[in-house]
């Protein structure tokens, strides 16, 4: 009896111990990643109801070898339009493919899921794991965001 007792108290600790230790890296990653990963998130939100702001979702292009262009962004700052193409494949995978050509000279290439680009505060970033269709539960800590800067693309909120 005492050695069964025991045994419960035991594993109710370890139980515990683990239920706190998650509960806590949960916690700590949440607190690590930027606060634009949030704002990012409340503009999801506010784009699912339709109420993003309108410069929210960056409008592309069609462009003709089957991909998208994005006109006017200026990554860089140098005011000139730097040259921004997704191409996405007709494939089950749903792989695209980011060029991002600055003016300077400076290339950059992002292969992911399908994404679409997102300005916040006058930031270029591409967002993943975003469907109007699915519910908010059912994206959560599932969606990334990289942020396209003049050095490099980023990855910012590996997941939120």
């Amino acid at each position: 009896m005492f050695q069964t007792k025991h045994r419960n108290v035991l594993t109710n600790s370890f139980c515990l111990v683990v239920v706190s230790f998650f509960m806590f890296t949960s916690n700590s990653n949440a607190n690590q990643q930027p606060q634009i990963c949030s704002e990012i998130h409340k503009l999801l939100i506010l784009r699912q109801q339709g109420r993003a702001p309108d410069d929210f979702f960056v409008e592309s292009l069609e462009h003709g070898g089957g991909g998208d262009i994005y006109p006017k962004l200026d990554i860089d700052g140098d005011g000139i339009d730097d040259s921004i193409v997704r191409s996405c494949g007709a494939g089950i995978d749903g792989l695209c493919f980011l060029f991002v050509k600055l003016s300077s000279g400076k290339e950059f290439e992002l292969e992911e899921e399908k994404f679409f680009l997102a300005r916040v505060k006058s930031n270029i970033y591409v967002v993943l794991g975003e469907s109007l269709s699915q519910p908010e539960m059912a994206k959560l800590g599932k969606r990334r965001a990289y942020q396209i800067t003049n050095q490099t693309i980023k990855l910012i909120c590996p997941h939120f």
